[in-house]
């Protein structure tokens, strides 16, 4: 998940409870974190598996990114107005980063979500 200060500032003001018509440089950080972690803690659908085995303690792997800069080209993926200036946003989730694997093809299959609000499934196969 991630928070944008432009395409989430309605919502990034209600955490940071202002009524101001920008948002205040001093409170941005605290918006983007309290935004992108709001979501994040509703996620009660987490599974990995490396070629069927279940990797445990799913929720040790969570992390937040420093802020970082995004712009929306037209036709984007998330359906959001255009950007003509880079954005400052912030990501939260859960990520794995595989050491070790053998030589050879491998399967990972990992699920996520929110109960009844969305659901995401991949298969990455690799050789």
């Amino acid at each position: 998940m991630f928070c944008s200060e432009v395409t989430d500032e309605e919502f990034i003001k209600q955490i940071i409870n202002t009524m101001e018509e920008d948002i205040p440089p001093s409170q941005l950080k605290r918006g983007l974190i309290g935004c992108a972690e709001f979501f994040m803690d509703q996620v009660d659908i987490l599974e990995v598996t490396i070629d069927g085995e279940e990797v445990a303690n799913l929720e040790d792997f969570r992390v937040q990114s420093p802020i970082f800069k995004i712009a929306y080209p037209e036709d984007n993926v998330y359906g959001v107005e255009t950007t003509n200036e880079p954005q400052k946003s912030l990501a939260d989730g859960f990520w794995i980063l595989l050491e070790g694997l053998e030589p050879g093809e491998h399967t990972i299959e990992f699920t996520g979500g929110i109960s009844g609000v969305f659901e995401t499934s991949v298969t990455l196969l690799l050789t």
